[in-house]
């Protein structure tokens, strides 16, 4: 991992005024909807809470939200950047971000093979400049920068995309990288995430280190034109 386009993840926790879940305590005795790939996610936040599985009704769902709004749950999950599925929901809709919860994690990162990696530095290295430089002007530009992705993309929505376009710019630049610049993550976070992690027994063989698969090296060839903006 050589960047990190989000400095969050967009995945989150949605309910209604009627059974609000604002913090992680509000899960006890109440019926969850999540998917089986963002199932772990609950578990991370329950266990970093020490809140009893027991306590929350768990049932799964797939990408429709409608279950919330005809009272069969009390929450249901998704991300953030979906302003579609969002709207079905409607505009009272309380959100908690899983990172809002505690939860540490970087989305939207930037990977590669060790054997590229090693081989394709300078590459690497002109390609994070061109992406931080676009995500740059798209901050400052967005309007111009929607129109120009619809006008590549025709099946896109314009006013889904528009009404996206802030939450996106939210997730992708903070006080963080208006320091250290478009791209950044902290190793220490990282690690963070790790231990986590491993506290429910997510991995099988090893327990990964930070070291060994993140790196800051293209961030600090590219430090000079990576966009410090937030």
């Amino acid at each position: 991992m050589f960047a990190c386009g989000y400095q969050y993840s967009p995945y989150a926790f949605i309910s209604l005024p009627r059974a609000p879940i604002r913090i992680p305590s509000d899960f006890v005795g109440k019926t969850v909807a999540v998917q089986p790939t963002g199932r772990f996610i609950l578990d991370l936040i329950l266990t970093q809470h020490r809140i009893d599985p027991a306590k929350v009704r768990v049932v799964n769902m797939g990408h429709d939200m409608t279950a919330l709004t005809t009272g069969q749950v009390d929450a249901v999950t998704g991300f953030i950047t979906n302003t579609k599925a969002m709207s079905v929901i409607g505009p009272d809709r309380i959100v908690m971000t899983s990172e809002s919860a505690g939860i540490t994690n970087y989305a939207n990162a930037y990977f590669t093979s060790a054997e590229t990696y090693e081989a394709q530095k300078p590459v690497l290295g002109r390609f994070i400049r061109a992406v931080g430089k676009g995500w740059g002007w798209a901050f400052q530009n967005r309007a111009e920068a929607i129109d120009i992705l619809c006008d590549a993309y025709p099946n896109l929505d314009r006013e889904i995309e528009r009404a996206t376009v802030d939450i996106v710019m939210e997730i992708s630049f903070d006080r963080v990288t208006r320091t250290k610049g478009w791209g950044w993550f902290d190793a220490e976070r990282i690690e963070r995430q790790i231990k986590l992690f491993d506290s429910i027994k997510r991995f099988e063989s090893r327990v990964p280190d930070a070291a060994g698969f993140a790196t800051h090296e293209i961030l600090d060839m590219t430090a000079d034109v990576r966009p410090r903006l937030g």
